[in-house]
């Protein structure tokens, strides 16, 4: 969500992140701040997502027990984002704006990858040298 610099939105602002920290005993610091930070995560409920993003422009019923968020997109050049939950909870976050786990996990994935390729490439390197030394 995105605050004006107004006095009016900075009391918003104040009164978002202070509607956040009173969930503090209930959800845990480390995602109230994730909140306040405007940060989405898989696992977080819809209650959460309403404090962190605005309102969704759609909300979409799939297949029971799924609902599909649409969201306006951040700019002309990308997608609308969208969230899907599944019985209460966020399992996948999809699109621009969207500040999740999600990406690092690609990222890990991608560093694996490398990893694995190199480590073939280094095989196949000493392989040959061992065939003809």
């Amino acid at each position: 969500m995105v605050f004006t610099h107004s006095d009016e939105g900075d009391k918003q602002n104040n009164d978002l992140i202070q509607a956040i920290w009173n969930r503090r005993d209930e959800w845990g610091e480390d995602i109230c701040r994730q909140l306040i930070s405007k940060q989405i995560s898989p696992q977080m409920t819809p209650d959460m997502v309403r404090l962190a993003w605005p309102e969704a422009e759609k909300i979409e019923l799939l297949t029971p027990p799924r609902e599909k968020w649409h969201y306006r997109p951040m700019s002309k050049q990308t997608t609308a984002p969208y969230i899907i939950f599944e019985n209460g909870l966020v399992v996948e976050i999809v699109g621009n704006g969207a500040t999740t786990a999600t990406p690092e996990f690609n990222m890990r994935m991608v560093v694996l990858l490398l990893g694995f390729i190199l480590m073939m490439i280094i095989g196949i390197i000493f392989s040959v040298i061992a065939y003809y030394a």
